[in-house]
């Protein structure tokens, strides 16, 4: 997250006569802009917030998860059942197609070690029994922080 300085820098830049095009990309609702007390869409201040064009965006759909995630498959090479398939797909609309499309290599390597050569549902269970999605973790720690006061205190 950029800080209000950055942003100075940013608005300087883009009143250049040769000034580049700028992206953002941010996934923060309202939210302060780091290092103030101001609370702003995106965590982007207002002043340069009205300077940009904001283009919609959506979650991709299941139909479309799944396709994105066929589409990996084919490209990393890897034999998957249309059951496992349908088991990302739905991890990715639950939790999120990142999340859904780091297990696939996880689940190769499973296959493979339990001498199969195509992603099943059973190597996919395997993969999701070892790692979890950014808010299950959150919620872990949160929970291991309410129930060890020291550790909250340490983390602060």
């Amino acid at each position: 997250m950029l800080d209000v300085e950055s942003f100075a820098f940013l608005s300087r830049a883009l009143e250049e006569e040769f000034a580049s095009i700028l992206v953002l990309a941010t996934n923060r609702a309202i939210t302060t802009v780091k290092d103030t007390d101001t609370k702003s869409p995106h965590g982007i201040p207002i002043d340069m917030l009205d300077r940009l064009l904001i283009a919609r965006t959506k979650f991709p759909t299941r139909d479309e998860i799944m396709k994105i995630l066929e589409i990996r498959a084919e490209v990393e090479d890897l034999k998957i059942s249309s059951e496992a398939l349908e088991m990302l797909a739905d991890i990715g609309e639950k939790y999120s197609l990142r999340h859904a499309s780091q297990l696939l290599l996880p689940a190769k390597v499973v296959a493979e070690i339990m001498g199969d050569s195509t992603i099943e549902p059973k190597h996919i269970e395997r993969v999701r029994s070892i790692f979890v999605d950014t808010r299950e973790s959150v919620e872990y720690l949160k929970n291991e922080l309410s129930r060890d006061p020291f550790l909250a205190e340490f983390l602060r």
